[in-house]
């Protein structure tokens, strides 16, 4: 654990909408959250490592990157789209960031929490970083609801097809994206293949 290398890694806006909606979003909680990544990343051009909010860690045994020169701070990093998709929506709800309120309400909640800096006193930020950043994500919010949702890649431990072959008698599920089905295999070739 600790600094990984920062990579590209793209996605689609259905793709970001079904990672958000396979992580516990509706469909409307989820294109708004899209539509902030999408204004975070540049329509995920420019998202590393599945990091699909831009979240910062200061877990010491979490992967984390510097995404430029410019900017110190340590950046989460995910091994796939939706466990980014997953810790985007635990720092939503942990921030207690509403997603069933409107635009309006999520960005008053971010800052509040001084996402993009404090006001002053004490901070930065201005209320126009505010307001240009929720009229970003207003502009990005109709794509996200055209967008077809994409369900992530299902990805099945290797215990489990050991478990099923074993309880199936020695038969194995192939699974395909359009259709599945049963094929017969000795249990002993079943473990020694998927391990």
């Amino acid at each position: 654990m600790g600094q990984v290398n920062a990579v590209l890694t793209s996605a689609t806006a259905g793709q970001a909408i079904g990672a958000l909606m396979a992580a516990g979003l509706s469909r409307d909680e989820a294109n708004l959250a899209a539509a902030q990544s999408a204004d975070e990343t540049a329509s995920w051009k420019y998202m590393r490592n599945w990091n699909l909010g831009n979240i910062t860690t200061a877990d010491p045994n979490a992967d984390w990157m510097i995404q430029s020169s410019t900017n110190p701070l340590h950046f989460a990093s995910y091994s796939s789209l939706l466990d980014g998709a997953k810790a985007m929506v635990s720092w939503l709800s942990s921030h207690n960031i509403p997603l069933d309120s409107g635009i309006a309400a999520y960005v008053a909640a971010l800052q509040q929490g001084c996402y993009l800096g404090c006001l002053p006193p004490g901070g930065t930020a201005t209320q126009t970083d505010y307001d240009n950043y929720q009229a970003a994500i207003t502009r990005f919010l109709p794509q996200m609801q055209a967008a077809v949702p994409v369900a992530p890649a299902w990805t099945i431990p290797k215990t489990f097809w050991v478990a099923a072959a074993i309880i199936a008698g020695g038969y194995v599920v192939s699974a395909a994206v359009d259709k599945q089905k049963w094929i017969p295999k000795p249990v002993k070739t079943v473990v020694d293949f998927i391990l």
